[in-house]
């Protein structure tokens, strides 16, 4: 998850944005994919790990429901700099 991390910032940083100056887009790099990411994660993890799965204690499904929240959330912020780049 940290190589996601790392390559949205850099893609971040590095893709061409006419309205935001280079200024705020650093303080959006670093507050968003290292800090806002994981406590989304972990927040959406709350409530999946709810949902009975395969007998599985509390804690076993929460951890796994937080990591993969966290590589979609990733995942879609990488889409959403791609889109927003050649839209």
């Amino acid at each position: 998850m940290s190589v996601l991390t790392v390559v949205n910032i850099i893609l971040h940083l590095n893709l061409p944005s006419f309205d935001r100056p280079f200024r705020e887009k650093v303080y959006f790099s670093i507050a968003m994919f290292p800090i806002l990411i994981p406590i989304l994660g972990f927040l959406f993890g709350l409530l999946f790990a709810l949902v009975p799965y395969r007998n599985l204690p509390y804690g076993a499904k929460y951890l796994r429901a937080a990591l993969i929240t966290m590589i979609a959330l990733q995942v879609v912020m990488m889409a959403a700099e791609g889109i927003m780049y050649n839209g």
